[in-house]
């Protein structure tokens, strides 16, 4: 297997061509040339790039993202979260007003959902009690 860098190729197809050379070398000559070309490309497609799927009770699988979204998805978080966090420490004050404007336009609609939900128990609990009068007080035959 040849240890040469080439500047001209995207670093997918030096690896793709290290594969192949290494199925190459492990199977001989086996295979024509094209052939070793697409199986290469198909099995790092399969291996890096495409959804996995792992099987789950009652015939459901449950879908995984490929395993280099995955593994750039590790090495991101730590770098997203400390964006995050320059974000909320350089807005800390227009992130507080936001939440205290939230806060008061939502108090003005709890308490008035919390007074409508206390009305209609009132008014319920007055139907419920009218009807087991209705049901106490009915003529027995």
């Amino acid at each position: 297997m040849s240890n040469e860098l080439t500047t001209n190729k995207d670093p997918m197809t030096e690896f793709q061509d290290r594969v192949k050379e290494k199925l190459k070398a492990d199977i001989g000559a086996m295979l024509p040339e094209e052939v070793l070309a697409r199986l290469t490309e198909r099995a790092v497609d399969e291996q890096f790039f495409k959804e996995r799927r792992i099987p789950k009770s009652f015939g459901s699988d449950e879908i995984k993202p490929s395993w280099f979204v995955e593994e750039v998805a590790k090495l991101a978080e730590p770098i997203i979260r400390d964006e995050i966090q320059r974000f909320i420490d350089a807005r800390t004050g227009d992130i507080e007003a936001a939440i205290k404007q939230y806060m008061s336009e939502q108090n003005l609609t709890l308490t008035a959902s919390s007074m409508i939900a206390s009305q209609m128990s009132a008014h319920m609990y007055g139907h419920v009690d009218q009807i087991i009068q209705a049901i106490l007080n009915a003529p027995r035959y």
